[in-house]
């Protein structure tokens, strides 16, 4: 392993501006596949909060527009089990944020047992 970072670690857009995809462990299923992701800006997050809110929805947006590999449509996302898609989200936001798979667990377990308190 390198001691210091190189410029093809740190570029994350190709020529065109366009995210690169990344792969990642998949670490919430059994058999802790692989997927291709696009990380998702801050930015995009926050607009697709205010405007679709928290939830399902964001969900299945997120997983439908931002996993490239394998490409999800909304029948299959529809059928997804909630442990799936809510491993795949933890897969897209540890891409996406740098916060390993199990703290996303954690606070998404922390924040769910705060809101039904």
């Amino acid at each position: 392993m390198s001691e210091w970072l190189t410029r093809e670690q740190a570029i994350c857009r190709d020529e065109a501006g366009n995210l690169l995809p990344l792969t990642v462990v998949v670490e919430g299923l059994d058999d802790k596949p692989s997927i291709k992701v696009l990380p998702v800006s801050r930015g995009k997050l926050l607009r697709l909060r205010d405007e679709i809110g928290n939830g399902k929805e964001l969900d299945a947006l997120i997983v439908k527009e931002h996993c490239v590999l394998p490409k999800f449509n909304d029948q299959d996302i529809e059928e997804m089990s909630v442990k799936t898609i809510n491993a795949i989200m933890h897969a897209i936001m540890s891409a996406s944020t740098g916060i390993n798979q199990e703290e996303l667990r954690k606070k998404t377990f922390e924040k769910t047992i705060d809101s039904n308190e």
